[in-house]
């Protein structure tokens, strides 16, 4: 028997990518600053965003995931999203090129993590609501997937291919394994392949990024500098590391470095042990997570706990295959361990929701094995002799 619940299980998870998180950005950010003061700031920057992602937790679990499967709550919380998506295209802060953000003073929020969170909420409710029914194709498969294009196409606007992918992704799966026919899922993915691969030669910048992926050395002070900074970052940690500070792709060598990124520089001063254990805290993150939702008591539930526990594991297996040269780049975070506000409040307030799935699940699985011993052959025995 498991001495902590699924629960304390999962908080112990996150608490520890967390805390890696904390000692990656601070030795990123005491090598490319110029006073040690500033290493504090950003330092306290992440702290402060880990106080107020731990108080979105808190209020998720409190709230609790009974109360997001209301269709009223559901479509209002998917409307909510698509609203903060439109307004950020109106009314945004342009970065790079692309308008995703708000900015208040020293604080970025970025809409479009609350459409992932938002998709799920949407997605499960749907499908707990149309349970066994998915396989009709025009009237109960199609407009959630509409919707869902909805989002896709508001995200693609600011541009942000990656988060769209995701989204998309997230939503089409948690269909299949909510009941819908796999003829139907392929039938759609074939349609939409034309159009991805049309948003993709397009943009002349994402053509550039395939062609970098391709051969990062081609182009090694251009399109490949960020993977080729990354792959050598990589290979200078080794086995074991230059140890915790001691990197030097850090050094405005290697963009992105606290962001995007961030996993090159746990490699190169953590070496691949560092790596390794990063990548199997993930894979136990998502193991407990797929646990929980067989666990839940409920289809919302279960659908919720998959569609938290896939865009979780799939932001941090992109990432990590971002900065491998496993696939081209794209603006995906590690989740809980990068630098930044809006996504890592996102992770943590979606971690609340599944921590309160998880101790409905551990609840009702200690009410189902009371039930059982409570109609057992032998408790029925031992009442009666008890009598006589």
């Amino acid at each position: 028997m498991s001495i902590l619940n699924s629960r304390a299980r999962l908080l112990c998870i996150v608490a520890t990518l967390v805390g890696i998180g904390v000692v990656a950005i601070y030795s990123v950010s005491v090598g490319r600053v110029s006073h040690l003061e500033d290493s504090y700031r950003v330092l306290g920057k992440q702290v402060l965003w880990i106080l107020i992602g731990s108080c979105g937790l808190v209020a998720a679990m409190k709230f609790g995931y009974k109360r997001m499967s209301h269709r009223g709550v559901a479509c209002a919380f998917l409307g909510f999203a698509a609203m903060l998506l439109v307004s950020v295209l109106l009314f945004g802060t342009v970065c790079n090129g692309a308008k995703r953000w708000f900015r208040f003073g020293p604080f970025s929020f970025q809409p479009s993590e609350i459409a992932k969170l938002a998709i799920i909420v949407y997605m499960a409710e749907v499908i707990s609501r149309r349970r066994g029914k998915l396989d009709s194709f025009w009237k109960n498969f199609l407009p959630p997937l509409l919707i869902m294009g909805i989002l896709f196409g508001l995200v693609i606007l600011q541009p942000d291919f990656g988060t769209a992918m995701v989204i998309a992704a997230v939503g089409g799966l948690m269909l299949l394994v909510g009941g819908a026919r796999l003829s139907h899922a392929c039938l759609v993915a074939g349609a939409a392949i034309p159009g991805i691969v049309y948003l993709v030669i397009s943009s002349p910048y994402r053509i550039k990024r395939v062609f970098a992926f391709l051969d990062p050395w081609a182009d090694a002070r251009g399109a490949g500098y960020h993977l080729v900074q990354s792959l050598t970052a990589l290979g200078l940690g080794h086995v074991r590391g230059k140890g915790i500070g001691a990197s030097i792709q850090k050094l405005y060598f290697l963009p992105e470095a606290k962001t995007d990124f961030i996993f090159a520089i746990i490699g190169e001063e953590m070496g691949f042990i560092g790596c390794t254990f990063v990548i199997l805290v993930f894979l136990l993150l998502i193991w407990e997570g797929i646990r929980i939702a067989t666990r839940a008591p409920d289809m919302f539930g279960s659908m919720m706990a998959f569609g938290i526990t896939l865009v979780l594991g799939l932001q941090a297996a992109l990432n990590i295959a971002v900065v491998t040269a496993s696939v081209p780049p794209k603006g995906i975070t590690l989740p809980f361990i990068s630098f930044g506000g809006s996504a890592l409040l996102f992770c943590m307030t979606a971690v609340g929701f599944l921590a309160d799935i998880a101790a409905a699940g551990d609840e009702h699985a200690l009410r189902k094995k009371m039930a059982a011993m409570d109609t057992s052959p032998q408790h029925v025995i031992g009442a009666v002799g008890s009598h006589v």
